[in-house]
Order: structure tokens, then sequence, then C-alpha cells
């Protein structure tokens, strides 16, 4: 009976101490910010198409026969739905069933935007282009690091991954209908 005793209290210090880290864990990680605009952009058609090597791709219409037609040097990612191109670096993510482009991740300065946005530009620059309505996400005290987010919501929109006030990644997204 004297073990079981010591046993219980030994497991309850553990789960005590295990319980305060956690909770000095869950404080030191930085809190997200989220401002929303006070109304939408509106994004046209075109504003979801982009220019690879001289080819205008139309996300959320776009086959993916299509784009490898146009891009025969990217290479798909193992069983995935993801059209991978090295130069210029981006990805291509298709719909599993209709192969349709739905999204398009830009790391690389060669591709644009419909309105000649890329990588490299300051935030101010897409400010000129999009306009001053986006969904700002970003860690408290992390002004400078932010995602800006154009569009009515989250499956049709065109995000801004800012860095140091310049943009490192651009996502545009369209969802089917």
């Amino acid at each position: 009976m004297h073990v079981q005793k010591k046993e219980y209290r030994l497991v309850i210090l553990l789960v005590i101490v295990i319980s305060i880290i956690a909770f000095f864990i869950a404080r030191a990680r930085p809190e997200i910010k989220i401002v929303y605009p006070e109304q939408d952009t509106i994004l046209s058609q075109e504003d979801f198409s982009v220019n690879i090597n001289g080819h205008v791709l139309q996300v959320g219409s776009e086959s993916r026969e299509k784009v490898i037609e146009l891009l025969p040097e990217g290479k798909m990612l193992g069983r995935s739905t993801v059209y991978q191109l090295d130069n210029p670096y981006c990805l291509l993510t298709f719909t599993r069933d209709e192969e349709i482009l739905i999204k398009v991740h830009i790391e690389d300065s060669e591709v644009s935007t419909h309105r000649g946005n890329k990588v490299g530009d300051s935030f101010p620059e897409i400010q000129e282009k999009y306009g001053e309505y986006f969904t700002c996400v970003s860690k408290t005290g992390q002004d400078e690091d932010f995602d800006a987010i154009y569009g009515t919501d989250n499956e049709n929109s065109i995000s801004f991954q800012v860095r140091g006030n310049r943009v490192s990644r651009i996502i545009l997204q369209k969802e089917l209908s």
C-alpha cells in the first residue's frame, strides 16, 4: 500500500509539472492578428490569370492537359494533384476529378499576375494595383511580415505573402463553382 501512495504522488507531480510546462509553451506562441477590410476587393475573372514563360494560364478553368502541353518541363509530384515547375519555380494544383487548375503558388519573380505584380515587388506596388481593401493576417508585433488577402472569400482570393515589406510569395486560388 505504501508503494502505491508513492506512485500516486509521483504521477500527480508529473501531471502538475507537464501542465505548467504546457501553459508556458502556449503563452510563448505569438498571437495571430487578423484585420478585415471595410469592404471586399472584387476580383475579375482576369485577375485569376498568371503569365508563366509567356503562357497565360487561367486559374479556375485551365485543364491539366493544356497546362502540361504549354509547360512540359514540369513534373507531377508523386501521386498528387500538384505540378511543379522549376524554372520559374511555382506549384500548380489541380482538382482530383476534373483536373482543373485551382491554385498557383508563385515564388519566382519571372511569373506575374494579370495586373503585373510579381515576387519581389514592394507592398505599396501591390496596393497601387489592388487597392487598400485586403484582409491582413500577421503575428502580433511583426507588422512588416504579413499576408495580404484580396478577394471576397478564402476560396477565390489572391494572397501576397509579405516579408520585410517585399512580396515573397503569391497564391492565386479559385475554386470551381
